[in-house]
């Protein structure tokens, strides 16, 4: 019992002592580091050289200790009621040294600051015990923006206690201190530190504040000295610039070479040949009319996407006028299209993949099968169309290497903004200037075309060309505030669209495109005495040519110009309604097949759209944790 007794008692004291001695005890059981020693030498640069004597205990097994300096901020800070800015403020941190311990440095951000990290000690041992730690490293600050000072975090929020510390700040020269004070807390304290302090003038005329802490600092306190200077003390310190800044100088010139060398490149390689149209009566060299398309829209077959699968509607006329189907009118709005006998045995194979995707389960289509099947058929026949080589490999590769070598001139300066801006200015920025380039490059290749001949309304495309470079450089210039990036985006954004128009056609594709051209001409301007001739060679001639009027977009024109021209409807257009004389109610009747092929092409279109689906120079000064340097660290 007695035993027991004993037991019980010194649990009690035990606790006791814990509660009067509290103070002592670490945050982190740990370490515990016993004594804390600061050197810094200030220069004429306000440029700090730091050394960190640092006495650690550790009580449990560990690797090492780290810590973690900051080095950007990115925040607003006021004290003497005046706010100051100090985002455009680039200190360094170079030349970091541990003796005898491995260090590993990386760089971080949180809180609108930028660290750079320490960490000290082998990962593939451990500790115990008694260890010191000797750091040195250069804090640049340079020439602050308004007015200079010296403000800094000497020691602090270290996840423990720091039993004893001690500092030696060395300044260039002899200093009024009368309005100097020490901060002891946690950060925004504005409590008095107890620190014991005093000065001493050397031999070379620097001037030496030398003190240590009266009281433990905790693990998340901070030691901060705030000093005021003269405009002039730091005589000659320079404003320290990001990398961004430094290498701004090479960016101008080579963003200006880069669109200089696009103009030179376009000069030389990428301007077109006149197109110089030949009147031609039939569509050249026998092509369909969906070949006609893609050719002259200058559409690559395999990378047209949905293109052209409106426009296969077209192919329904041309496989009744080869004898493939019949047409059944069974009144204004309703039809029919059957299957025949004949075979397809010498069409191309967008032409049989058509075919053969419209007949897949019927030999006869109503006008709802049609609408249900027709996306498919089209879309078939745009997959197996050949594709036609229409521009000069040699320009190709320059508007490549051109579009290349301006998004690496790009990429370098985005690169360089990592050190500028904190990730939450620089991200916004980045997709900004990712979404306004993808859409500047899409309307500078609609505007190369619209100029080029096979796009209308390239004032249109100007305008929201010009209209995007607004928007998009006033946006970025709102969130970035950079008269600089914004002039270099802007020097860039012109060699984008420049780099578009390095598209020269080949000579092959020049000489079909005036044969089109002039094809297409030939529609609107054909006189009655020549359809009739033409018709007279070839009674068919109306129903052959429908097809590429339609494509070409003449058909309605092309139909007016046969109201008076006597000819026999093919026995594969039949139906109430048509006789030899009513071309225009015939066109109404194939009009009426495209509106079911548009209405068949934009209802997959919507469905498949909708299936989508601590320390640092912070807030407030004059206070604890409030200055430059410091940051914290703890054991790992």
């Amino acid at each position: 019992m007695q035993r027991f007794i004993s037991i019980i008692f010194s649990i009690i004291i035990v606790f006791f002592l814990t509660l009067c001695f509290g103070h002592s005890v670490s945050a982190n059981s740990n370490y515990i580091i016993d004594n804390y020693d600061v050197n810094i030498e200030i220069d004429q640069n306000n440029f700090y050289k730091v050394t960190e004597n640092i006495d650690v205990e550790f009580t449990n097994y560990q690797h090492g200790i780290y810590r973690y300096i900051p080095y950007r901020y990115y925040n607003k800070t006021v004290f003497e009621n005046q706010t100051y800015d100090y985002s455009q403020l680039f200190i360094k941190v170079k030349d970091i040294k541990v003796k005898d311990k491995e260090l590993k440095v990386s760089y971080d951000e949180t809180n609108n600051y930028k660290f750079v990290n320490l960490r000290i000690g082998d990962p593939d041992s451990y500790v115990i015990g008694k260890v010191n730690y000797l750091i040195n490293y250069e804090y640049q600050i340079g020439k602050l923006p308004e007015k200079q000072f010296v403000y800094y975090n000497i020691m602090g929020n270290m996840e423990t206690n720091i039993n004893k510390g001690s500092f030696r700040i060395v300044l260039p020269s002899k200093i009024d201190i009368s309005q100097m004070k020490f901060y002891q807390g946690g950060v925004g304290s504005s409590d008095i530190s107890s620190a014991s302090y005093a000065t001493e003038t050397l031999s070379d005329g620097r001037f030496v504040i030398k003190g240590s802490i009266n009281k433990p600092i905790s693990n998340n306190e901070y030691l901060t000295i705030f000093l005021p200077v003269p405009d002039d003390y730091f005589s000659t310190a320079p404003i320290l610039k990001s990398n961004f800044q430094m290498f701004t100088p090479i960016f101008f010139i080579l963003a200006i070479v880069n669109l200089l060398f696009v103009g030179i490149i376009w000069y030389f390689y990428g301007r077109d040949k006149k197109i110089i149209r030949v009147l031609e009566f039939r569509p050249p060299d026998d092509l369909t009319p969906l070949e006609i398309y893609f050719i002259y829209n200058e559409i690559d077959g395999n990378l047209g996407g949905n293109k052209g699968i409106k426009e296969a509607s077209s192919l329904i006329y041309y496989l009744a006028n080869k004898g493939y189907l019949t047409i059944e009118f069974l009144d204004d709005k309703n039809f029919n299209i059957k299957k025949t006998e004949k075979q397809l045995l010498k069409e191309k194979n967008h032409i049989i993949q058509f075919y053969n995707n419209l007949f897949k389960n019927k030999s006869e289509l109503t006008k709802k099968d049609l609408e249900e099947i027709f996306y498919s058929a089209g879309q078939a026949a745009v997959i197996n169309i050949t594709g036609y080589n229409q521009t000069d490999k040699k320009s190709n590769l320059f508007k490549v290497m051109m579009i290349i070598g301006t998004t690496f001139i790009l990429g370098l300066a985005g690169f360089t903004l990592f050190d500028h801006y904190s990730f939450m200015i620089f991200l916004p920025v980045i997709i900004v200037l990712i979404n306004y380039s993808i859409i500047n490059l899409i309307l500078s290749n609609k505007l190369e075309k619209s100029i080029s001949g096979t796009k209308k309304h390239s004032y249109i495309y100007f305008i929201l060309l010009a209209f995007t470079n607004i928007f998009g450089l006033s946006l970025i210039q709102l969130l970035s505030n950079n008269l600089s990036l914004l002039i270099l985006i802007f020097l860039l954004e012109i060699a984008y669209s420049f780099s578009f128009f390095i598209k020269k056609r080949n000579d092959e594709h020049i000489n079909m495109l005036g044969r089109i051209e002039g094809f297409r001409e030939f529609m609107l301007i054909a006189k009655k005495n020549e359809l009739e001739m033409l018709v007279k060679e070839q009674p068919s001639y109306f129903f052959d040519i429908l097809p590429y009027a339609h494509i070409l977009g003449v058909s309605k024109i092309f139909t007016e110009k046969f109201s008076d021209i006597k000819m026999n409807i093919p026995e594969t257009y039949y139906g109430s309604g048509i006789n030899t004389l009513n071309y225009i109610f015939l066109y109404s009747y194939l009009h009426n097949i495209d509106t079911v092929a548009r209405t068949s092409y934009t209802s997959v279109m919507q469905a498949s759209k909708s299936s989508f689906g601590g320390g640092g120079f912070s807030g407030g000064g004059g206070f604890s944790g409030g200055g430059f340097g410091g940051g914290g660290g703890g054991s790992w």
